[in-house]
């Protein structure tokens, strides 16, 4: 594979493996992570993570909504990280909001508006109810971030382990979940953090 490509691959799976490790932290069950690139802006990643949960009732519900909507934030920001473990918070923005990462994007806005009705009730003005959103937002973002640079060591590792599996264009590349715990510094990682009930 060209350089370019290369480098958007390393990109990408630091991406899903953000998804994969922060839906594990947050106790979603975890799967395979399959990638293919085409061209720079012409890329598909998936990390499965199941998002099966009890929302019996409205704290589940809001915790779900708080764990899902950090699951998607996390792929930008992991994304982003250089290799000392801080995330490049602009970068990471851009890409979600004008980026490969709009799809993530969608789906954040749609559960924060979610969880504001959730946690405020109805909305009573606009003004409001955007900086509830606001709030919720950067509670979210900030908590996300601190995740990330915690674990920022297995995302690195993991997201070079899956890159090196990149051979050409249009060939899709991963690792499936028996593989990734397979692997010592991931099976290291997950006995040192083991997933919340």
């Amino acid at each position: 594979m060209p350089p370019h490509l290369i480098e958007k691959a390393q990109a990408v799976a630091r991406h899903e493996v953000g998804h994969w490790a922060i839906g594990y932290c947050l106790g979603f069950k975890v799967g395979d992570i399959s990638i293919v690139i085409q061209e720079v802006d012409h890329y598909r990643g998936h990390a499965v993570i199941e998002l099966e949960s009890d929302l019996g009732s409205l704290e589940l519900v809001e915790s779900y909504l708080r764990r899902r909507i950090m699951v998607l934030f996390a792929g930008v920001m992991a994304e982003s990280l250089k290799p000392n473990g801080i995330p490049l918070k602009d970068y990471a923005k851009n890409e979600l909001e004008k980026g490969g990462a709009t799809n993530d994007h969608k789906g954040i806005r749609e559960l924060l508006r979610v969880l504001r009705g959730v946690v405020y009730g109805p909305p009573r003005d606009k003004k409001k109810l955007q900086g509830e959103l606001d709030t919720l937002n950067d509670e979210l973002w900030n908590a996300t971030e601190a995740l990330v640079m915690k674990h920022h060591k297995l995302i690195l590792g993991l997201g070079g382990a899956i890159a090196e599996k990149a051979s050409a264009r249009g060939k899709p590349f991963g690792l499936t979940e028996t593989q990734i715990v397979a692997l010592p510094d991931v099976a290291e990682w997950l006995a040192a953090n083991p997933q919340p009930k």
